[in-house]
């Protein structure tokens, strides 16, 4: 079938921000008194805030305050980004002009996080021209693992989830595109993928092996 929609999770695929996520997710929980591990930071990737604030309860105890855990660690991230620059991973810019641009596919930024957030800071990169829409779990009533946002982006765009490529690096975005019926691409970010997840998305190492992929999908397409 053919391609007509790309869509590119922003946090640890296309900026390099998971592990500023991570780490302050463990300070945060370390400032107020608990003790989260890396590992279990590691399960909040991409995650529903609600599902988020479960899997915080089951590491640290019912009687945790996540909203205070999470507030801590927007402040604390809000502090680091003050002396530091987001950073662009290798090759984003050139597979998403490329689709956009020499392809003319519609290409679309589908995150957990909140979208006018994201807006600034892809304008600033120069990417946000490309993007034909930011699809953010406000949206929807669950965000990543479940499908709801892909399905959204999807009925937004106007187009049918197989005819659709998502590139994602965590768990929770594969599963959540996977449930849609996306294909998906997985270029994994800070842990490697499992089999289970091997199996459910085509696995690079970076962007850059983006452009050659899609072009064996659209000589697919041709034959």
């Amino acid at each position: 079938m053919q391609i007509k929609a790309v869509y590119f999770d922003y946090d640890g695929l296309l900026f390099d921000t998971e592990k500023i996520y991570c780490k302050y997710w463990v300070a945060a929980s370390q400032d107020l008194g608990y003790d989260l591990r890396e590992e279990d930071a590691l399960l909040l990737r991409s995650c529903d805030s609600k599902l988020a604030a479960v899997t915080i309860k089951e590491k640290l105890g019912l009687s945790v305050d996540y909203s205070a855990i999470k507030a801590r660690r927007k402040e604390l991230m809000e502090q680091y980004y003050r002396d530091h620059e987001i950073e662009l991973k290798t090759g984003a810019t050139e597979l998403v002009s490329y689709l956009a641009t020499q392809k003319h596919l519609r290409i679309a930024v589908v995150t957990s996080s909140r979208g006018e957030e994201k807006k600034k800071i892809l304008e600033e990169h120069g990417l946000l021209q490309y993007f034909t829409d930011i699809v953010s779990a406000d949206s929807v009533s669950r965000g990543k693992p479940f499908p709801d946002v892909y399905n959204y982006a999807c009925q937004s765009l106007g187009v049918e989830p197989a005819q659709c490529v998502a590139f994602e690096d965590s768990p929770n975005g594969v599963r959540s595109a996977v449930a849609a019926g996306v294909q998906v691409v997985m270029i994994p970010d800070l842990t490697e993928p499992t089999p289970e997840l091997s199996s459910m998305a085509t696995v690079l190492r970076s962007l850059e092996e983006g452009k050659a992929l899609m072009e064996r999908f659209f000589s697919d397409e041709t034959q």
